[in-house]
C-alpha cells in the first residue's frame, strides 16, 4: 500500500482510481509560482468541505486537455482570475486518479522521495 501525502478517509481514492500515467494536464496556480501550495488539496489549504466531499477534498484538481476550457473558464472567475496554469506529465507511481465530467481530475499524490 502507498502512503499518500495526507491522510486519506476508508475507501479513498475510490477502488476504481487509476494508477497509470497521466500525460499532459493542466493545474491552475493560485499561489506564486514555485509554491508548493499550488498542489495542496482544499482540504490541506483549509477550505471547508461537506463530509460527502471528503474524499475529492483531500485530491488536487487537474484538468485534461478537453477540460483545459473549463480551466480557461475558472481563470475569469473572481477566484482564478489572472491565475498561470502549467502542464504537467505524471508518471505511474506518482498517485492515484479519477476522471470526472468535463476533463476534470482528482489526483492524490503518493508520498514520493525527491529525485535530486
Amino acid at each position: 500500500m502507498s502512503n499518500f501525502v495526507e491522510p486519506l478517509p476508508e475507501l479513498c481514492p475510490p477502488d476504481d482510481a487509476l494508477k497509470d500515467d497521466l500525460q499532459s494536464v493542466f493545474r491552475v496556480l493560485y499561489f506564486p509560482v514555485g509554491d508548493p501550495k499550488n498542489f495542496y488539496s482544499f482540504t490541506k489549504l483549509g477550505k471547508p468541505l461537506s463530509k460527502k466531499l471528503e474524499c475529492r477534498g483531500r485530491s488536487v484538481s487537474l484538468f485534461t486537455k478537453d477540460g483545459s476550457r473549463e480551466a480557461m473558464a475558472a481563470r475569469r472567475l473572481p477566484f482564478g482570475k489572472g491565475r498561470p496554469m502549467c502542464e504537467l506529465e505524471l508518471p505511474s507511481g506518482q498517485g492515484e486518479f479519477i476522471f470526472g465530467g468535463k476533463g476534470h481530475v482528482d489526483y492524490w499524490m503518493y508520498e514520493v522521495p525527491l529525485v535530486s
